[in-house]
């Protein structure tokens, strides 16, 4: 099934599990998406969003780094 997310024709409460992936940052349209991600899921459904945090992509302890 292809479908786009903006434009959906998907039934509303239609999952049980709603996931997304790298979409958020990406398209940068938190709001729209949120409502989307929303309407699809049931009642009581699970949602899973997974997007980086690179404020969280450090080295610890931190080391200077090294060639050969």
């Amino acid at each position: 099934m292809e479908d786009d997310l903006f434009a959906s024709a998907l039934e509303p409460a239609s999952f049980d599990l709603v996931h997304a992936r790298f979409l958020l940052a990406p398209l940068g349209r938190l709001e729209e998406q949120m409502a989307v991600f929303r309407k699809t899921g049931k009642r009581g459904r699970l949602l899973v969003l997974e997007d980086p945090d690179m404020s969280s992509w450090r080295f610890n302890p931190t080391r200077p780094w090294r060639t050969g």
